[in-house]
């Protein structure tokens, strides 16, 4: 059976909606203080996890996702938080921690890094110490570092 677009977008799912064992499920999973996916919920809530994908599988057949859903609600969950996360990064700008700050104006658009990448190629040849008897007036073992440039091709 296919739903008309039209349905969809005129309805506002509730968690109702679903069968009983799917919003016990919803419900393990938004009053719970970590965020986690259906699957980590399942394992963690000890729900059945063959029934409980059947009974996603066939709610998403009559038009009702469940994931799709639970994904709305824990953003609004999110978007509810917005407000206190703001606080507290401002109030970390305010103090002596830099990496709040750089936060702050990254959010605010005022700070902008871009990635410059140069490359510097140093060729460095060593010429060695020639031996000590001839007249160049260094012990022996004195290592002469002399560099040099070789020619381009």
């Amino acid at each position: 059976m296919i739903i008309p677009k039209e349905y969809e977008q005129n309805t506002k799912l509730t968690l109702n909606d679903f069968p009983k064992s799917l919003r016990k499920l919803g419900l393990f999973m938004l009053e719970n203080e970590d965020i986690m996916t259906v699957t980590e919920a399942i394992r963690e809530g000890n729900f059945n996890y063959d029934s409980i994908t059947t009974m996603i599988s066939r709610e998403r057949k009559k038009g009702r996702d469940f994931k799709k859903f639970m994904n709305g609600q824990l953003q609004n969950l999110l978007n509810g938080q917005k407000l206190k996360v703001a606080n507290a990064l401002i109030q970390g700008a305010v103090s002596d921690s830099h990496a709040d700050r750089k936060l702050y104006f990254q959010l605010t658009g005022d700070l902008k890094e871009t990635t410059v990448n140069s490359q510097i190629t140093l060729n460095i040849g060593f010429i060695p110490v020639r031996s000590h008897n001839q007249d160049t007036g260094r012990e022996m073992g004195v290592i002469d570092v002399k560099p040099f440039i070789p020619k381009g091709k």
